[in-house]
């Protein structure tokens, strides 16, 4: 009897030594990032805290941090005394086709799904806006960026919040670079993030 409960222990502690280790190798394999997306009323750009997988390599390092903004917020509320939401403004086509980091610099080729639709949106969120503040004077409309501007930089400014040495970005769109998109612009140039957008 001894016998058998001498094994069962040592089974246990064996169990519990490959569970820690898996633990340990999970935990290390990540780390807590900050990942920006614009709230439900198109003010600005919030931070969210997610745990985004490492590498040594800072091309799949940037690789992991922008497929991880493509795929959209945990929602939730984001305080500040006010009901605003995270949403997510990322079609679920968005795709990003190719990294490039040298130096100070990243290229980042997306497919044109990534803008689709998003003048539409502009437009709901708009009129939603104006729905919201009809007949109070003392509103203006809400929505401070276009959608698309808000798309490029919820990545850029991701980017840029986890790896401060990367400060130029170049952004394609299979392969073309656009000389305007909505009315800003030139985005066919070099961009730099802007945390003037980011409202914390």
């Amino acid at each position: 009897m001894w016998l058998k409960k001498f094994v069962f222990f040592i089974v246990l502690a064996v169990l519990g030594g490959v569970l820690t280790a898996v633990s340990y190798f999970i935990g290390s394999n990540t780390v807590l990032c900050r990942i920006c997306y614009p709230d439900s009323e198109c003010i600005g750009l919030f931070a969210q805290s997610r745990q985004i997988k490492k590498s040594e390599n800072r091309q799949i390092f940037v690789k992991n941090i922008v497929e991880e903004t493509i795929l959209g917020p945990v929602e939730g509320n984001i305080g500040l005394k006010r009901k605003n939401l995270i949403v997510n403004v990322f079609p679920k086509e968005a795709k990003l086709n190719s990294v490039f980091a040298s130096g100070d610099t990243v290229c980042l080729d997306f497919n044109k799904e990534l803008l689709l639709n998003v003048s539409k949106n502009i437009a709901e969120r708009a009129a939603k806006s104006e729905k919201k503040n009809e007949g109070n004077s003392s509103k203006k409309n809400i929505c401070k960026f276009s959608l698309n501007y808000l798309i490029l930089f919820s990545i850029i400014d991701s980017v840029n919040l986890n790896c401060r040495e990367l400060t130029r970005f170049h952004i394609s769109f299979d392969g073309v670079s656009y000389k305007y998109i909505d009315d800003f612009g030139p985005t066919d140039e070099e961009l730099h993030a802007d945390y003037k957008v980011l409202v914390r």
